[in-house]
């Protein structure tokens, strides 16, 4: 990994990868975790809850301003720790993806406007709670349907 000076901070890279720091070849250490960030329950662990959500017949799917508040408002609701948004409007008339990167994970949102339909994932890890999610998307967005799959990611039985 190339990193020069200048560049933006590295983001999402495997520790100890190697990078340039100054003139010289550094490894890159894992941080000390101050809190747990995996659920241990009923003999099970889990890295964290990943929410999947299709969105129906919704309102302001070609609204960057609406998307941002969408997200930044999720990210509150579930007590998540809000790091950066990035969004992308396709054309003045088509859709937004956009992405907030939280400390605890990651909210994304797909829209597709002229079918009124978006695709959403909230991915919280440790305990935190993504479900919020369903009040502010109804409250924002005021879809006709929605269609929610819940995933336990990292899920594996603990030794007896």
């Amino acid at each position: 990994v190339l990193h020069l000076p200048g560049d933006p901070p590295l983001r999402g890279l495997r520790y100890g990868m190697l990078m340039l720091k100054g003139h010289a070849m550094t490894r890159m250490r894992r941080p000390r975790l101050k809190a747990r960030h995996s659920v241990r329950t009923q003999g099970m662990q889990y890295a964290g809850t990943h929410l999947l959500l299709e969105i129906w017949g919704a309102t302001r799917l070609d609204d960057p301003a609406a998307i941002r508040r969408l997200l930044v408002r999720t990210a509150k609701a579930c007590r998540a720790t809000l790091l950066r948004i990035d969004q992308h409007r396709f054309s003045p008339y088509h859709g937004i993806s956009a992405v907030a990167i939280l400390a605890e994970s990651h909210i994304s949102i797909h829209t597709w406007p002229e079918l009124r339909y978006a695709a959403m994932d909230v991915f919280m890890c440790g305990r935190l709670d993504p479900a919020p999610v369903l009040r502010v998307v109804r409250e924002l967005l005021r879809p006709r349907r929605l269609k929610l799959l819940e995933v336990k990611r990292g899920l594996r039985a603990l030794k007896p």
